[in-house]
């Protein structure tokens, strides 16, 4: 029985923002379904309230520092080659070399990437509702949580400058 079986289940007319928000919770730990199984079985009639603590809960577990990234050390060159070719406008390539290093990571981090990534676009739709003022609800999640960070630390940038250890 996967987790997210053991949720509240969601309406028929229930948004594509809180599907695949639920498809996330699968990697999640045991007591932080539970928590969010409770909070959403609490709020059921409030949508809006749901997706606070849903968006809560996963940034939450995505900024915890003792986790282990989902884009690990062994491929950071490549990722900051495709990094380099999209700030130099290369866009197909770079999506080519992506594609390509994607199959490079473990199955599990690979599936992990390709659900937080599709919650993260979802979210990001301009008619969503925005739950991260900071950026209009559209974090640069991947440099900030996912990509090893002790890599970054004492390396430079792709602009040259030297990062000072913490998330940019």
């Amino acid at each position: 029985m996967s987790k997210s079986n053991s949720l509240p289940s969601l309406s028929p007319r229930a948004d594509e923002w809180m599907s695949v928000a639920v498809d996330c919770l699968e990697f999640l730990p045991d007591e932080l379904v539970v928590e969010v199984s409770r909070g959403l079985a609490a709020g059921v009639d409030d949508l809006l309230q749901c997706k606070r603590l849903l968006y809560q809960v996963l940034v939450s577990h995505y900024r915890q520092m003792q986790r282990p990234p989902l884009l690990n050390n062994c491929l950071f060159d490549i990722h900051s080659g495709i990094s380099e070719l999209l700030v130099n406008g290369k866009l197909e390539l770079a999506l080519e070399a992506l594609q390509l290093s994607l199959t490079l990571q473990d199955s599990h981090s690979r599936e992990e990437l390709r659900r937080l990534l599709r919650f993260m676009a979802t979210a990001a739709k301009p008619q969503e509702v925005k739950l991260n003022k900071e950026n209009g609800g559209k974090e640069v999640f991947l440099q900030r949580h996912c990509i090893q960070r002790k890599a970054l630390e004492g390396q430079g940038g792709l602009d040259g400058s030297v990062h000072d250890g913490q998330p940019p």
